[in-house]
């Protein structure tokens, strides 16, 4: 338990050190994408591309966060009213592991069937937390998730669970709330170069 402790803390470390420094840079790497291009069209392509990953996974980012923030917020009252202690901070826990998709849900359910195991004196009390989860969590994977971000996001769940495991792998804790994001910057990249056109395919649900 401490050395996964200490390890997730210190992903967590890397991550806001990743996210300041990509903050403090501004558009450095965009300057430095243009100065290369040899043409104009070039050159303006490189912009457009830039401005449309950025708009595109600031809208991801905020739909997904709005959507956690609703599920950790409906989750936190159906806790309360089982009998939960701390109801409010567990519910924002699971919110939160909700941004890292497959596994977070799982690590959600685990951490919750293991608070009302400990809670409640009988079974099936303990399995209520867990169980009014994971009933949340696929309305919103089903329901709520493809209506807000199917049409703009079409990405392939074979290729995010790949992207998951690699960036994960690769990065721990960043690459796994990276994974997403990085698909989506890719799948904008492919969509408006011709010659990539295959990789769009490949990456569309």
């Amino acid at each position: 338990m401490l050395n996964w402790t200490g390890t997730l803390l210190a992903g967590l470390g890397e991550t806001l050190v990743l996210l300041y420094l990509l903050l403090a840079s501004g558009d450095l790497f965009l300057q430095k994408l243009v100065h290369v291009m040899p043409t104009l069209r070039d050159k303006k392509r490189a912009v457009e591309i830039s401005h449309e990953i950025q708009q595109n996974i600031s809208n991801y980012l905020f739909s997904v966060s709005l959507i956690n923030l609703g599920l950790g917020m409906v989750g936190s009252c159906g806790l309360y009213f089982m009998g939960v202690p701390n109801a409010a901070m567990w519910g924002m826990f699971v919110a939160l592991l909700n941004f890292v998709p497959y596994f977070g849900p799982v690590a959600g359910i685990v951490l919750l069937a293991a608070v009302g195991l400990l809670t409640f004196d009988t079974m099936w009390q303990g399995l209520l937390p867990p169980g009014w989860y994971l009933l949340l969590h696929l309305l919103e994977a089903n329901l709520i998730t493809p209506v807000l971000l199917g049409r703009r996001f079409t990405l392939n769940p074979v290729v995010i669970f790949v992207s998951l495991i690699f960036w994960t792998w690769l990065w721990g804790v960043p690459g796994a709330l990276l994974s997403v994001p990085i698909l989506v910057s890719i799948k904008v990249v492919c969509d408006r170069v011709p010659a990539m056109s295959s990789v769009t395919e490949l990456l569309s649900r």
